[in-house]
């Protein structure tokens, strides 16, 4: 369920972001961690009106004003006129660290995430928008396909609020790693940290960095990086985005049939 309140697109949000509603009356906002706290724009979606605290003004459906959220809990108002009566929403504004921000946009929305959920073989498009830890923008534009990634770890759960690894293709090619050189192809990997499987979260990105640190220069390198993913709006959590192991993708290879 969400709260009647949506923190607005722009500069580096490309979509609308959803006031969540969890157990009782606890609500949680999650921010990308290059957003400014202490000036978002709010809009209230409700059928009555809200209440902005810092101006004692009140706010029609639609309209927006401008909130800190600096602080880890904030308060977002509704008023009922004619009851005279407040209705305060307590939200739990959590922030991510100085890490980039993936934003997934399926051409068919929560259908089409179900879908790639229910089949591995299943292959969907959208848009991607990436910016870094700064904000900059790594990449606007295309993405031709994204498809469930994995063998034993791909859950065939026919839900959409599974999280999984994918495999995303740009529509052009872009370094989204740094040092991964450019590339249409990456993937995105879920980190399992419940049960006994990985409770730190790091298991990809040491095995890949220990695999650098004894390979060194003699042979194909993996980079990795954490981000936060997004798709259609909603916060995904954290992910090790990687290149692709794919000859046709940022690996050079001989073609020994040739020679």
């Amino acid at each position: 369920a969400r709260a009647p309140f949506a923190v607005v697109a722009g500069g580096e949000l490309p979509e609308d972001l959803s006031v969540w509603k969890a157990t009782g009356k606890n609500y949680y906002l999650f921010l990308p961690g290059a957003v400014d706290r202490t000036g978002v724009t709010i809009r209230y979606d409700g059928k009555l009106v809200a209440y902005d605290e810092t101006t004692g003004k009140t706010v029609a459906p639609g309209e927006s004003y401008v909130c800190d959220l600096s602080a880890d809990k904030a308060n977002l108002y509704e008023y009922n006129e004619a009851e005279g009566v407040y209705v305060k929403y307590a939200v739990n504004v959590m922030q991510a660290g100085k890490i980039p921000t993936l934003w997934i946009t399926l051409t068919d929305g929560d259908e089409a995430l179900i879908r790639i959920n229910s089949s591995q073989s299943d292959v969907e498009e959208g848009s991607i928008f990436m910016v870094d830890e700064a904000g900059k923008v790594v990449y606007d534009g295309a993405m031709t396909r994204m498809k469930g990634h994995g063998l034993t770890s791909y859950d065939r759960s026919r839900r959409l609020n599974t999280k999984n690894s994918y495999n995303i293709n740009l529509g052009e090619k872009a370094e989204l790693v740094p040092g991964a050189g450019r590339s249409k192809k990456w993937s995105l990997l879920r980190i399992r940290t419940w049960g006994n499987y990985d409770a730190t979260g790091l298991s990809y990105v040491m095995a890949f960095n220990t695999y650098n640190a004894l390979i060194k220069d003699a042979y194909f390198n993996q980079c990795t990086r954490f981000v936060d993913v997004y798709i259609d709006g909603d916060y995904w959590g954290v992910y090790v985005l990687t290149e692709r192991m794919d000859i046709n993708g940022s690996m050079t290879g001989t073609d020994l049939e040739d020679k």
